[in-house]
């Protein structure tokens, strides 16, 4: 399992994730808590603080406004899928 074990020490630290999120959303602060133990940065846009934001995550999803919306280097994940999003990581630390 040698490869699995490499796959788990990724660095991510150079990936700067963005996420859009509301202050109610569960899934939202899993993401968030995914994202980190993965050492990735991340930045949240809180949509309830920064209303801003709405129009922002809006262009980003093609209007959608479910949440989360994360968006790793152009590569936008609607919703809390950790596949999704390691697999988004793997591209952008590739580069």
């Amino acid at each position: 399992m040698p490869a699995r074990e490499e796959k788990l020490n990724k660095d991510y630290s150079r990936v700067t994730v963005i996420m859009y999120m509301p202050d109610w959303c569960g899934y939202c602060k899993q993401a968030g808590q995914y994202i980190r133990s993965l050492g990735a940065g991340l930045i949240e846009h809180n949509i309830d603080r920064d209303q801003s934001r709405i129009d922002e995550m809006k262009k980003k999803s093609g209007g959608s406004t479910s949440v989360p919306l994360i968006d790793i280097d152009g590569a936008i994940i609607r919703g809390y899928n950790q596949s999704a999003i390691k697999a988004a990581l793997e591209r952008s630390a590739a580069k």
